[in-house]
Parts: C-alpha cells; structure tokens; sequence
C-alpha cells in the first residue's frame, strides 16, 4: 500500500509548511488544514480542531475533493496539558 492522500492539520504553521512541503515533493497529495485557511480549494481546508463536528467535516469533505486518506499528520497545538488517556474530546 502506498500513501496517496495526507491531511497535514496545522499545516499553516512552520511545522506544517514543511511537512506539506516535504511530502508534495515526494509526490504526495497533502491537503493543508488550519483554521487560518482563508479561501479553501482541494489542497487547503479551514478545520476548527476544538469542534469534533468540523473535524468530521474536514474528513468528508478532503476524501470528496481528493480520495480516501492515508495518513493524517498533526502539527496543531492545543494547551491541554494532561495524559491522551484523560484527555476528554472537548479538550
């Protein structure tokens, strides 16, 4: 199986940049998505990662425009500082 598809959230940011960079180099079809996306396209999607509902969005909505995702890599930050197990989803 070969990766075809990403969704980089965060992929506004430094990070996200280079990762979305790196990959669409390798020949991969990365869909950038942040909050700070201002005009979406197949290849960058507004995400709001604090609504469960926009996160669910975000996924219909990528698979529709470029096919099934493979991978999703996040480079977003979120100030919750406690362990993934005791991390609620509204966290």
């Amino acid at each position: 199986m070969s990766i075809q598809n990403v969704i980089v959230i965060g992929g506004t940011g430094e990070i996200g940049k280079a990762v979305i960079a790196r990959l669409r180099a390798e020949g991969v079809r990365a869909v950038c998505a942040s909050n700070d996306v201002k005009q979406e396209t197949a290849d960058e999607m507004r995400v709001d990662i604090t609504d469960e509902a926009s996160v669910a969005s975000l996924f219909e909505r990528a698979e529709k425009a470029v096919g099934p995702i493979s991978v999703l890599i996040n480079c977003a930050g979120v100030g919750v500082f406690t362990s993934i197990a005791d991390t609620s989803v509204q966290d």
